[in-house]
């Protein structure tokens, strides 16, 4: 069974850690538990949607915005990599229209040259 959208294989909260017990679950980094948020609030919006007898284009259309609002901000680096993260898996399942994950992406390397250091003029 392939991991979808729609259909995980294997939910991220499920993991185990492949040095510790049987039954320890995985400690999410902070990234992975920005991409956990994303598909979460997809899947979520997904399924209201199918409840409520929509077809499966508008269940689509509806989780590809929830998963949009539910990227993380731009604020430290640490959200920059998070930000970057969702917007690669964002990539792979096909969340994104046109040129949509481009413009994000770039958006996120404004972010990082924004919290670069200044450099120091030499004379």
């Amino acid at each position: 069974m392939s991991d979808t959208l729609e259909a995980p294989s294997i939910p991220a909260t499920t993991a185990t850690v492949a040095t510790g017990p049987a039954n320890a679950v995985a400690h999410l980094s902070n990234t992975a538990a920005a991409i956990e948020a994303c598909v979460k609030a997809y899947r979520a919006e997904y399924a209201v949607h199918q409840a409520k007898g929509k077809c499966d284009w508008e269940c689509v259309k509806a989780g590809g915005i929830a998963y949009r609002r539910a990227l993380p901000t731009t604020e430290t680096l640490a959200d920059i990599q998070a930000f970057i993260a969702c917007v690669a898996q964002g990539i792979n399942y096909q969340v994104y229209e046109g040129r949509e994950s481009t413009q994000l992406l770039y958006a996120a390397q404004v972010a990082l040259a924004a919290h670069k250091p200044a450099k120091s003029e030499k004379k």
